[in-house]
């Protein structure tokens, strides 16, 4: 059986102390498991290492010998811990971030330089990919996922920070609306070019909150929100969207809102990492910086959503 760290550390402190009692007071532990583990110890190298008599504590020649090999052990545990101390408070390395393309569309601001610039040990590899939630499986440090009906959280075993809430909403030309109709309900958009860059399945929401999916068919397929968004504004179709993306045209009535009353609802956006008992800073900082730049967005996002209203 291989000794344990823990009861060689316990040995080293009753040599050097010479006494149970003094080494569970250095140690802050009782004395009854200062024994226990001396005695696992012994156990497990299958050999005597000390004396032990109501009067008197000594160590015997395998125990000195098996002392003069490991009283060093402390000080290299120290040593170590000192070396990787700047690692653990300096973020550093590789950071590899996987997110929706129009995730990364949206980093329009020096969010991702500054965070360079802050941290220069850090190398950051952001991949843009389309669904994001095929490549959960893949490698990498961040993963970045809309909460969508299709993924469910509890399946994977991993860690989820919320980065943001953003408003939905359905968007279209008076123009299209004039040549086509008004849909007044989600059934009706059977009838239209719907296209979003969120996908075919359009969430929706009833009076009592509960949320419910429909899907959609158009003659656009694109998970990019500017080819969507022009689309839109060209009138080819309806869009499921978001409010700030359409700020001024819905200031200037170029494109409106409909159905306002089934879309009452945001979709979350989630970072996600692997469990660890140490979160590297690489990617605690990451994290942070993406929150602290949407929380500052955030005032905006919901001021285009009241507007559009």
């Amino acid at each position: 059986m291989r000794p344990d760290i823990e009861h060689i550390m316990t040995y080293i402190k009753v040599v050097e102390l010479g006494s149970f009692t003094s080494a569970a007071h250095d140690m802050n532990l009782s004395k009854s498991v200062v024994s226990k583990h001396v005695s696992s110890l012994e156990e497990s190298l299958n050999t005597r290492l000390l004396k032990r008599t109501t009067r008197k504590l000594s160590v015997t020649d395998v125990g000195k010998v098996f002392y003069e090999q490991v009283k060093n052990i402390p000080y290299e545990v120290e040593n170590a811990q000192q070396a990787i101390q700047p690692f653990n408070d300096e973020p550093h390395g590789l950071l590899k971030v996987i997110s929706p393309a129009n995730f990364i569309a949206s980093l329009k601001t020096d969010v991702v330089p500054d965070y360079l610039l802050k941290y220069p040990k850090v190398n950051l590899s952001l991949r843009g990919v389309r669904p994001v939630v095929d490549h959960i499986n893949d490698e990498y440090d961040i993963i970045i996922l809309w909460k969508l009906e299709h993924l469910n959280f509890q399946d994977y075993n991993m860690v989820a920070v919320k980065l943001f809430s953003m408003p939905v909403g359905i968007y279209v030309t008076p123009e299209y609306l004039e040549k086509n109709g008004t849909p007044r309900t989600p059934d009706d958009l059977a009838a239209h070019n719907c296209f979003s860059s969120i996908g075919r399945r359009w969430p929706f929401c009833e009076k009592n909150g509960s949320v419910y999916y429909k899907a959609v068919d158009g003659r656009l397929r694109s998970q990019n929100d500017e080819i969507t968004q022009s689309a839109c504004r060209k009138s080819v179709g309806i869009t499921y969207s978001y409010p700030f993306l359409f700020e001024e045209d819905l200031a200037d009535g170029t494109v409106v809102q409909i159905l306002r009353d089934y879309t009452q609802l945001n979709i979350e956006m989630y970072a996600f990492y692997h469990p660890t008992s140490f979160l590297p800073p690489k990617i605690s900082h990451f994290i942070d910086e993406l929150k602290e730049f949407y929380r500052e967005r955030q005032e905006e996002i919901l001021r285009c959503g009241r507007d559009a209203e």
